[in-house]
């Protein structure tokens, strides 16, 4: 499939330095890519686009390419690209991550020459128990033997607590590369090796993956358990996941909850939201009304907002304008849920 033509990606949208990144990868990388994606273009550059322009999650680029969350996790670790969302400050945080992995490998280059095997048990099995190596398996990386390469290597992943996605930033290798590197001579890292790594290097966002994690659980039972059309769903998903990102989560608290009856009367709102200000206790409401454009009455909508008025909530309609009821278009969804937190902000940060 060509996901260039797919999502309409302009290249010119691109920085030029992107595609140099298919020079990291290896033959069999790049066959297994062609064979699947046409090109190495076509899906480096729409990596890129859902990531960086789309802001797509994990699970979303996984889904739209067919393929499992990990694989797009090994890109993001092989491209440089699991910093941040947005492209330069990921590219700042990959150089600043870089020059301090720099200086550990210094000091495991002087931890190679220096230290005296028997003090290290692990180390001393591992060299002792080494397979044999060809030569191209230690110089890759500046080691002139075996032994050599085996010290370098135990310092930085069990010493350093380095991780195979921190290994493979310091040494410019694909993420399947660098974990075939160390488990062939006999470090091994599991996954649960690798948060306690990251929790014991403070090297992860884990408030970050947390709610990254809860966005792909919550779009599912939103999609899947809630009361109210898929797309009434979606809104209030997309609502609860973005509300706090607009605001700032150290300032504001917010409850994104489902169909209420009782708050204005006898009338439904769909997606009640209440903001809270942190620093005195203030409560903002807001009923926010989700209308298809096919049965949507304007009338109602007028007697809602007066009843929501006379209650101290501010009534927001969000009306889908498509002839279609439920189109089930995700991404138009989106653009008109962030014009419903840009209104949100604005009543927010001027009261």
């Amino acid at each position: 499939m060509n996901y260039l033509e797919k999502f309409d990606i302009n290249v010119i949208d691109i920085p030029s330095e992107v595609i140099k990144i298919k020079e990291k990868l290896t033959k069999k990388q790049v066959s297994v890519i062609v064979k699947r994606y046409e090109s190495l273009d076509n899906l480096i550059y729409t990596i890129y686009y859902l990531k960086f322009i789309k802001k797509y999650e994990t699970s979303e680029i996984a889904k739209e390419l067919g393929i499992a969350p990990q694989n797009v996790h090994a890109y993001f670790y092989t491209f440089h690209w699991c910093f941040d969302d947005n492209y330069e400050k990921n590219q700042k945080k990959y150089f600043e991550e870089l020059i301090i992995l720099n200086e550990m490998l210094n000091d495991a280059r002087i931890f190679a020459e220096e230290v005296n095997i028997s003090d290290y048990k692990e180390l001393e099995n591992l060299i002792i128990n080494r397979p044999n190596l060809r030569r191209d398996s230690f110089e890759w990386c500046g080691c002139k033997d075996a032994v050599d390469y085996i010290k370098l290597m135990y310092y930085l992943n069990d010493i350093m607590d380095l991780t195979s996605v921190q290994l493979t930033t310091l040494f410019d290798e694909s993420f399947t590369t660098i974990q075939d590197r160390i488990h062939k001579i006999g470090l091994r890292e599991n996954v649960q090796d690798a948060i306690k790594k990251k929790k014991r290097n403070n090297r992860q966002d884990y408030e970050k993956s947390k709610i990254s994690g809860l966005k792909t659980r919550v779009n599912s039972y939103s999609l899947n358990c809630l009361g109210g059309s898929k797309n009434e769903n979606v809104v209030r998903a997309l609502l609860s996941l973005n509300m706090s990102d607009y605001l700032g989560s150290s300032l504001y608290e917010v409850v994104v909850g489902v169909n209420n009856i009782g708050i204005l009367s006898a009338k439904e709102i769909d997606i009640p939201v209440v903001v809270i200000r942190r620093s005195d206790n203030f409560v903002y409401k807001f009923a926010i009304e989700y209308n298809g454009d096919v049965y949507h009455v304007d009338e109602t909508d007028d007697e809602k907002k007066r009843i929501a008025y006379n209650r101290g909530w501010e009534y927001i309609s969000l009306t889908e304008s498509n002839k279609n009821q439920y189109s089930n278009n995700t991404e138009k969804l989106k653009n008109e849920v962030y014009k419903v937190c840009e209104k949100i902000k604005c009543i927010v940060e001027t009261n």
